[in-house]
């Protein structure tokens, strides 16, 4: 009885980090994998305890196994919004994640970054400029993309169909975090964005939920030095034509941040014809404000 109980209390015990640090050494991925799963159940058990340990499961973010690095990320997730200092040391790797060529791997990578940018926005910013880089090179294709030709019947097709979609769905959730992390770094520190062209090509971009934070970053860049942004004028001028509302709004406000003075009569124009009262209202004020009225 006493040998089961012993077992018993084994079984229900708290992981060992020392045991967990030299799977995660091991060359089988598979043991690897489940050093990370033990990880995952210490997180949940002690999450204060486990984010001391946290480190060695870090350095797994780049495991040349897919489903090692993808589940390192997840069981990070936790360690990253209660202890976002812990994982600091490895951004490196996290950032590398969001532009992995499987969408599993840049989500995971996405729901890890999110934290540190929201508590950790200033050891973010250092990061801007590739985080900028990604969101350009991966572009998200329209929701219309055409299903293959090759897939004849009704019912598969509609399969892939659901299938893309769903894609287009998570790869969306990956750039607007890119995105709205962006923001942060650059209301945190303005100057750590170097490629203004950068946020001036987000424009064009196809997702508002990209377009509105690039008009934010490039606001908090003018709040620190107009000069910066001077050559992205004609493009956020263009954006108070968007079709969608914030990113019409956004762009107002960026106007005012930038002390647009040769927007003011496109202001007072979108002050009399937009839709929506907000919009309206905005660009009137912001158009009083620009003439110095």
């Amino acid at each position: 009885m006493q040998d089961e109980s012993d077992r018993s209390e084994r079984r229900h015990a708290p992981p060992d980090p020392a045991e967990i640090t030299a799977a995660l050494a091991a060359e089988d991925p598979t043991r690897r994998r489940e050093a990370i799963d033990a990880f995952g159940r210490l997180v949940r058990s002690d999450v204060d305890s486990a984010a001391e340990h946290a480190g060695a499961v870090a350095r797994q973010l780049d495991d040349e196994s897919r489903v090692v690095a993808r589940g390192a990320a997840e069981v990070l997730v936790p360690v990253a919004d209660e202890h976002p200092d812990t994982l600091l040391g490895e951004l490196d790797r996290v950032v590398a994640l969001l532009a992995a060529d499987t969408v599993d791997l840049s989500v995971a990578g996405a729901r890890l970054l999110s934290p540190l940018g929201v508590d950790r926005p200033q050891a973010v910013a250092r990061h801007t400029d590739r985080l900028l880089e990604i969101l350009i090179d991966d572009a998200v294709p329209k929701p219309e993309a055409a299903v293959p030709e090759s897939v004849d019947r009704v019912g598969t097709r509609q399969m892939v169909r659901s299938v893309q979609q769903e894609s287009l769905k998570r790869r969306r959730y990956v750039r607007q975090t890119i995105a709205n992390v962006i923001v942060a770094a650059a209301e945190s520190d303005p100057t750590s964005i170097d490629d203004v062209a950068g946020l001036e090509a987000l424009l064009d971009d196809p997702d508002p939920g990209v377009v509105g934070p690039a008009l934010d970053a490039l606001g908090n860049i003018a709040q620190a030095d107009a000069d910066r942004t001077r050559q992205t004028l004609d493009s956020v001028l263009a954006c108070v034509e968007h079709e969608n509302t914030q990113v019409r709004a956004r762009a107002v406000r960026t106007l005012g941040y930038m002390g647009a003075e040769s927007a003011v009569q496109t202001l007072e124009r979108v002050a009399v014809e937009d839709d929506e009262e907000a919009v309206r209202e905005l660009a009137a004020e912001t158009a009083t404000f620009l003439s110095g009225e």
